[in-house]
């Protein structure tokens, strides 16, 4: 059996948000306040059972005008006009989660049972049970706020106040009262929607799976502090021996030894105690303690509790001999981080397992599905760590797991290096939605976003998201370029020119033009604006690379234009004058090489950029023209400079910059550009080329 879904409505940000979870691994991820950790307090708060770690702020804020006019209808003197007088309009408003339990087999049917909804059904379809955060009782409700907002008005009539610092809104009154008048309410459900709802009087997963939780904040000693109560390995290793491997509930025959070894030192002690006090007990006696009333007399007595040993007396030290250790407070907090979670992770297993000393302590039946939440593993772990990390918690949460047991992992992570793990079949993207004055977030499942006519896009994006560090799960904007000259220089031109961008988190992805529209269904699917950068790669009539030139028949050849936008005619013509506006797909802008005026022995003459290099050359013209320091440059940028002094023909002058296109080096010119010219000195500042500008003027604007 396991967890197949999860739906959760009106909670925070996530006013309608399914998510289908993988019989393992489940990662939820996305860019800062998009809705993870909402998605991951809304599990903990229903499946944990507690009422009272709901707050009135866990109401989607959309809905919190809706829960006033309930109020203010119940104010009227005419009850027709009430509102909210049923579970069923609440429930619009109510948090709540949805799960569906599938693949049931007959070794579950014990567990289960009071959640069968009729004897006709099939062990083959799924459960399906609503907990709702709603009104325990509506008129009880409705009576005590209308008697607190008459306390209210009664209260400004008699002190003559037409203000009074007390609030009387619905949503004012339940802020300090929502446990005392709302409740987790459990139904069995035929659907997703409210409709046939079976009441359930108690929890209806006890039993059936076990929650455990790792959050988010993991504090740790501090090491000037020797005091310190915090979380720390010293007490999670005591809390584990205590559970799990204390001698006393589960003897071997090396505890055996310990043990006597224990009495021992009792015995020694107690006797060193007994001899100690001797003086000052017979010093009470002269004070007449103990009575000749058969007063019983005072003897001390040692009792040591080994599993009070590890928790006050054992420290955990690291170090390389028995001569050389340290404080576990001054060991690194990223590998205090990793054996924190791998002990707690132990001690889950073992807990719900029933494994060492739980097993003779514990005889309820195991249930059928362990449920782990961690929030942001990868707190102070290195990035390798960080991949290494999900495969192993996974390992240690099913060690020696037999069938039909399951294990299911769900983790919210920023972490990329996670995601490379992991793979896109177990992702949740979590996206930010604005419709007119609302804001919401709601989970795309990206397993999904490949259709199977598009599965060698899957397996390459896929790989390539393996192979390349990215961040684009996490970003604000994504640009794709196609090219390590433009993944280079992007960030000093967006660094100098555009403060919005260089404040913003954006993820630039460099892809050769031939692979960049695999990533469309994927761009498209995260919703976020997304520029594209692209090539003219101009060919002739025989297919064959060219400089771009008007009248000549020639095409584009780059199938990152042809491919993204669809184009209606290749021809390099229908190309250039392309409008803007029509560059635009959904939330994507795809901007490529335009024509560019040079002066020319005096002349305005328009020149075609071939690619992004020749785009620089063209655009910083005179620069490279007259600047001492381009001859200081090597390889691309060298040869640029020199076919500038070819005056006497601008085709020729051109070919010799195409030559130098194709004959590469065009990381090494961005590297000679960042290293030999200074942005703050104004005649060394490159300027960015025209189709550039205005995909970055567009993804400004996006942004604001």
């Amino acid at each position: 059996m396991k967890i197949s879904n999860i739906r959760i409505q009106n909670f925070r940000k996530l006013k309608s948000c399914s998510i289908n979870l993988s019989d393992q691994k489940t990662l939820f991820v996305g860019a800062n306040n998009s809705g993870k950790t909402s998605a991951m307090h809304a599990l903990m708060f229903f499946l944990s059972n507690n009422h009272k770690k709901f707050r009135i702020t866990d109401f989607s804020v959309d809905y919190w005008d809706e829960l006033d006019r309930i109020g203010e209808s119940w104010l009227k003197d005419d009850i027709s006009d009430h509102k909210g007088n049923t579970l069923e309009e609440w429930r619009n408003y109510c948090p709540s989660l949805y799960i569906t339990l599938s693949n049931i087999t007959n070794s579950d049917l014990p567990k289960i049972k009071h959640l069968i909804p009729e004897l006709s059904w099939d062990e083959e379809s799924d459960l399906n049970v609503y907990l709702i955060y709603e009104p325990k009782d509506i008129e009880q409700l409705k009576s005590d706020f209308v008697k607190y907002v008459k306390k209210i008005e009664d209260l400004k009539e008699d002190n003559n106040i037409d203000e009074l610092p007390l609030p009387s809104s619905m949503q004012s009154f339940l802020t300090e009262r929502l446990t005392s008048y709302f409740s987790i309410q459990y139904y069995l459900a035929n659907s997703s929607s409210y409709d046939n709802l079976y009441p359930l009087d108690n929890f209806p997963f006890e039993g059936v799976f076990k929650l455990s939780l790792i959050p988010a904040q993991r504090k740790f000693a501090d090491f000037t502090d020797v005091d310190s109560k915090s979380n720390n390995l010293s007490n999670e290793l005591s809390l584990f021996y205590k559970k799990h491997l204390d001698p006393k509930e589960s003897l071997s025959e090396g505890d055996i030894t310990a043990l006597k070894n224990i009495n021992e030192l009792q015995s020694t002690l107690t006797s060193q105690l007994n001899d100690s006090f001797k003086e000052h007990l017979e010093f009470l006696k002269s004070l007449g303690y103990p009575s000749a009333n058969y007063d019983p007399e005072i003897r001390l007595e040692s009792f040591i509790d080994s599993s009070k040993i590890l928790e006050q007396n054992t420290k955990v030290k690291f170090g390389s001999s028995d001569k050389l250790s340290l404080p576990e407070a001054l060991n690194g907090l990223g590998y205090r981080n990793l054996i924190y979670i791998f002990f707690k992770l132990l001690a889950f297993r073992s807990e719900w397992q029933r494994i060492g000393n739980l097993k003779s302590k514990d005889e309820t039946p195991i249930e059928p599905i362990h449920l782990v939440l961690i929030e942001e593993p990868e707190a102070h772990l290195h990035s390798q760590v960080q991949q290494v990390f999900v495969k192993k918690a996974y390992e240690v949460l099913t060690k020696d797991l037999q069938p039909p047991l399951t294990t299911q992992l769900i983790i919210s992570t920023h972490s990329s290096y996670i995601i490379h793990e992991v793979g896109f079949d177990n992702l949740h993207y979590f996206k930010r939605m604005k419709d007119n004055d609302s804001f919401y977030s709601e989970a795309i499942d990206l397993s999904n976003v490949f259709n199977n006519k598009s599965l060698e896009n899957k397996k390459f994006v896929s790989r390539y998201l393996r192979t390349v560090h990215c961040d684009l799960f996490f970003a604000n904007a994504i640009i794709l370029v196609e090219g390590s000259a433009e993944r280079m220089l992007l960030p000093y031109f967006i660094q100098n020119n555009f403060p919005k961008l260089n404040s913003s988190y954006i993820s630039i992805l460099e892809i050769n033009g031939a692979h960049a529209h695999r990533f469309k269904p994927l761009i498209e699917a995260l919703d976020v604006p997304s520029l594209v950068l692209a090539d003219l790669d101009s060919v002739d009539e025989e297919g064959k690379k060219t400089p771009p030139k008007r009248g000549c028949s020639q095409k584009s050849n780059c199938d990152n234009l042809n491919k993204w936008l669809n184009l209606e005619s290749q021809s390099l013509e229908y190309v250039l004058d392309l409008a803007d506006e029509n560059k635009k797909i959904k939330n994507s802008f795809i901007s490529y090489q335009k024509e560019i005026e040079i002066d020319w022995k005096g002349n305005p003459i328009k020149v075609i950029p071939y690619t992004f290099e020749d785009s620089i050359f063209f655009t910083n013209f005179e620069l490279f023209k007259n600047s001492e320091k381009m001859k200081k440059t090597t390889g691309m940028l060298k040869k640029m400079h020199e076919a500038i002094q070819d005056k006497e023909n601008i085709d020729k002058m051109y070919e010799k910059v195409f030559k130098a296109l194709n004959n590469g080096g065009k990381a090494q010119m961005a590297l000679d550009i960042l290293y030999l010219f200074d942005p703050d000195i104004k005649e060394e500042k490159f300027k960015i080329p025209n189709y550039i500008q205005i995909g970055l003027d567009w993804l400004t604007k996006e942004l604001e």
